[in-house]
């Protein structure tokens, strides 16, 4: 029975969590080179975690929910600016909230990958943000 239960769990994790509102690297890639000022935010392409969805916030404003492989833009401020992963829905039972805090400029952009950790749901799975450049993100994310 409590296999019956734990197997439920991860199925309803893995139907309820999939969509998000993001849009495809490819969707955002020109604006990475044309604009300046920005934060870009990206699920990283991977098998695991494809189920899990997550609300980011800028600055504790919402911007977006992003489902694997998934991407969002928003202007910075200038000076000290908070990206705060939330795990949606199921996940959220399972995964902790994670931030990462960056440094805006009107002269740069910022990239910032978000991970699901491969562990298995319940059993340390985590979710990690991390600020990198603009190759290794559009690496991870566009693919």
């Amino acid at each position: 029975m409590r296999v019956l239960n734990l197997s439920l769990m991860l199925a309803v994790i893995f139907v309820a969590g999939c969509n998000g509102n993001g849009v495809q690297y490819a969707r955002i890639a020109d604006e990475t080179l044309t604009t300046t000022g920005s934060v870009f935010i990206g699920r990283e392409s991977q098998w695991f975690g494809r189920a899990i969805s997550v609300e980011v916030q800028l600055n504790g404003r919402p911007i977006a929910v992003l489902a694997e492989g998934q991407s969002v833009s928003s202007k910075t401020l200038p000076g000290e600016n908070v990206v705060r992963i939330i795990p949606a829905g199921p996940a959220s039972l399972i995964y902790q909230t994670q931030e990462v805090r960056i440094t805006g400029s009107v002269n740069v952009n910022n990239f910032v990958l978000i991970r699901v950790d491969e562990a298995l749901p319940g059993f340390g799975g985590e979710i990690r943000v991390t600020e990198t450049d603009s190759k290794i993100f559009a690496s991870a994310v566009g693919t």
